[in-house]
């Protein structure tokens, strides 16, 4: 599903030196990335509707393959988490020594991150403060922004795996303007900077 804000860039990048306020760093990236989409309540919902069906498990294909997968599922999460796990691992094996052997904390932990943000994301003051620290903790690790885009590819696959038809090509929208809002571009902006 093509996202209404990768159209191609009229210009691939911008100079820091063309702008110096106080989000001179989205400068950097192509102008993709600086489109900052507003996010409607519609976006919103649709996005945290969808969340609600991968943690609670009710999507329609977690509850078709609940107790015939070769490993079972308690949760939607962990099979959402194996999931996007498993397609980040693949499309980037060099990045697995940055994570414990056990993945369950990782995978609680990053449930608990994304709905946090989704509650969270019409309060970006309130919200700025927790990705700092997150950014500077991931930086502290080692993680570099590439491994970011490339694990938030990896998290849209999950999505779309685990939600199947119900991953509409409006809820791809939301979720597209939950990604680059300006609060994930912060985020990016503090592990490039760090």
């Amino acid at each position: 599903m093509g996202s209404e804000f990768m159209k191609p860039a009229t210009e691939s990048c911008v100079c820091v030196d063309d702008y110096n306020g106080p989000d001179a760093n989205i400068n950097l990236y192509p102008s993709f990335f600086r489109a900052n989409p507003e996010i409607t309540s519609e976006h919103l919902n649709a996005a945290k509707k969808s969340w609600l069906k991968i943690l609670t498990g009710s999507s329609s294909h977690f509850r078709r393959i609940k107790g015939q997968s070769p490993k079972y599922y308690d949760e939607g999460f962990q099979w959402f988490g194996d999931v996007l796990y498993d397609n980040f691992f693949e499309v980037h094996p060099t990045a697995f020594h940055l994570f414990n052997k056990d993945m369950s904390k990782q995978k609680m932990m990053i449930a608990k991150m994304i709905s946090l943000v989704l509650d969270m994301i019409d309060r970006p003051n309130e919200i700025h403060v927790i990705l700092i620290d997150l950014a500077v903790k991931h930086s502290k690790y080692g993680v570099h922004a590439v491994q970011y885009g490339i694990f938030c590819n990896s998290f849209i696959h999950a999505l779309q795996y685990c939600l199947s038809e119900e991953y509409t090509e409006f809820v791809d929208q939301s979720w597209t303007r939950v990604r680059w809002s300006k609060i994930h571009i912060e985020y990016m902006n503090n592990i490039l900077f760090l």
